[in-house]
């Protein structure tokens, strides 16, 4: 496995995540915020509590970049097709997440509303944009990791 790929990968895609959530609450579509709801583990809402949570979605954005390349080489199979695929797993388990979230979270129901199991409490929308946006993260990892794999069966050289 390129770990430096699979992590570079997922660090792009997280950035991908936050552009399309922000472009869509910019829109009107939804209120999903993840950086919010991660930076508020650590500080009130706010920018702070922004900057904070988005540090820590480009951590776990790359986190998640290495163990989908652990997958990709498991099954000797990567591509936007298979990242995809991926990228709807790992949206039906963050959705699961989310509904346990308030019986955890520090400021949740007080400063903040709780997203409800797959964000369904903020609106069918958010439903939406979390398993669109996980399976474009997916993808995006799928296709900067699959160069590897290219050359048959994981057997390549590392450039």
């Amino acid at each position: 496995m390129k770990a430096n790929r699979a992590f570079f990968s997922g660090l792009l895609a997280g950035v991908a995540i936050t552009v399309l959530l922000a472009f869509a609450r910019w829109l009107g579509f939804g209120q999903l915020n993840l950086e919010m709801l991660l930076g508020t583990f650590g500080t009130l809402p706010g920018l702070n509590a922004w900057i904070l949570g988005f540090h820590l979605h480009l951590l776990f954005a790359g986190i998640f970049g290495l163990f989908y390349g652990l997958l990709f080489e498991a099954f000797d199979r990567s591509g936007p097709a298979a990242g995809l695929v991926l990228g709807l797993a790992h949206a039906f388990v963050v959705g699961i997440l989310l509904g346990v979230l308030s019986a955890f979270h520090p400021v949740m129901g007080d400063e903040l509303p709780g997203p409800g199991w797959f964000a369904a409490s903020y609106g069918f929308d958010d439903v939406i944009l979390l398993f669109a946006v996980h399976a474009v993260f997916g993808a995006i990892v799928g296709e900067l990791y699959e160069e590897p794999l290219r050359s048959g069966h994981g057997n390549y050289v590392e450039t």
